[in-house]
């Protein structure tokens, strides 16, 4: 097939190893960063009118379109006309906003992390799905490193987690990606993932693929990928978060355990499976 990938491919992104899914499956893949051409054309109209006329050019079996905030409706209707369309959301922060739900009207496909956004899709398309976002076993794998450190969250502070910083004993990291991402994972005994509960984020796949022991906070339709105590584990307040932590720095054995388990089973979630399960509802 032919696919009109329409991301964002700076180097961290997770854009870049979903494409490669598809070309590694042997389908061809255009990709247009309607960022960066949104900067180069210095307006986001003269991008929108660009994408139309690429997809009319090229002729696509089909376009995917990965969140494409800042981007008008009328291109997914205009490219609707042309070639099937295909929506992508990893998450559902602040951009399930309106504009974005305008561009659901002309999606004939959906996928999502989230339940709640492959809930809001099926308002609009009959064919909405929870697809895990996967990751990229060329940089997301077990390094042989010494366990340096003791509980670990590699990311940014914000909202929430800013309370279980000041209640619980853990370390931050940030601006770790790709290679460097799973060297911390690897060195870390335990591996922290906060979120909402309605979605989880891409992060959880990269540390349970890096061979890192994780702890999150539970999300909707984790139990139809992971078993609690045979994958990961959980924890839903700081208290609970806290004695986690030390149950588990105390019991080397079991968080072993749990880890290979988990690494063993995130396989079946990589970039792989993200573009074949797309590529198998396409064809349908």
């Amino acid at each position: 097939m032919k696919i009109l990938h329409v991301a964002v491919f700076k180097p961290t992104s997770t854009n870049v190893w979903q494409a490669d899914g598809f070309e590694e499956l042997g389908h061809k893949v255009v990709r247009y960063d309607y960022r960066v051409r949104a900067q180069v054309l210095s307006s986001t109209k003269k991008r929108d009118d660009e994408l139309i006329k690429l997809c009319n050019a090229s002729k696509p079996d089909f376009v995917l379109f990965a969140k494409c905030n800042n981007m008008h409706c009328r291109v997914v209707e205009e490219c609707r006309k042309i070639t099937t369309t295909v929506m992508w959301m990893p998450d559902i922060g602040p951009n399930i906003n309106n504009e974005f739900e305008a561009k659901l009207r002309h999606c004939d496909l959906i996928f999502s992390s989230g339940q709640e956004c492959v809930d809001l899709g099926k308002k609009y398309c009959p064919r909405a799905y929870r697809l895990q976002g996967g990751y990229n076993p060329k940089v997301h794998y077990p390094t042989n490193v010494p366990k340096k450190r003791d509980a670990v969250f590699i990311g940014d502070l914000r909202d929430y987690r800013i309370k279980y910083k000041k209640e619980v004993d853990f370390e931050v990291v940030t601006g770790a990606y790709n290679e460097k991402h799973s060297r911390i994972v690897s060195e870390s005994r335990i591996n922290l993932n906060f979120n909402k509960g309605r979605a989880t984020s891409n992060r959880i796949y990269k540390l349970m693929a890096a061979g890192g022991f994780v702890l999150t906070m539970p999300w909707s339709g984790m139990h139809e990928d992971f078993g609690i105590g045979v994958h990961l584990d959980i924890f839903s307040t700081p208290e609970q978060l806290q004695h986690k932590i030390d149950f588990y720095l105390n019991d080397s054995w079991l968080r072993e355990r749990i880890a290979k388990r988990g690494c063993e089973k995130v396989k079946e979630y990589n970039h792989i499976n993200y573009a074949k399960r797309i590529i198998e509802e396409v064809s349908k």
